[in-house]
């Protein structure tokens, strides 16, 4: 191998270990935001700001977020491959209901 090789391959491993690194701060600072979130949720429930209904839906939205930026799982694929809703080009989604006569209605 000439010397050109070896540099090259150095420079390569260098910056690779940089991405790599660069990548686990940025997650790492998206985990401590949604853990910051979730404990704001939880002080807003003990002051009776927003009720038990509401702290379950705003966790699981935090949850799934979480999901997704960890196992860069998009769950609005799982449920266009499952056929629950169908994004169109428009961004909008609609419910996939093959039962309904009156057909599909777009959802805001």
């Amino acid at each position: 191998m000439s010397p050109g090789v070896t540099g090259h391959r150095k420079e390569l491993i260098s910056n690779l270990s940089e991405t790599n690194l660069h990548q686990k701060n940025k997650f790492t600072a998206a985990e401590d935001d949604i853990r910051h979130r979730l404990k704001y949720l939880k002080h807003l429930m003990k002051e009776e700001l927003i009720n038990e209904a509401n702290y379950e839906k705003e966790k699981e939205k935090l949850l799934t977020e979480y999901k997704e930026k960890k196992f860069g799982f998009n769950t609005t694929l799982k449920k266009r491959m499952t056929g629950d809703s169908i994004s169109t080009e428009n961004g909008r989604s609609r419910t996939n209901s093959r039962a309904s006569s009156s057909g599909s209605q777009l959802q805001m």
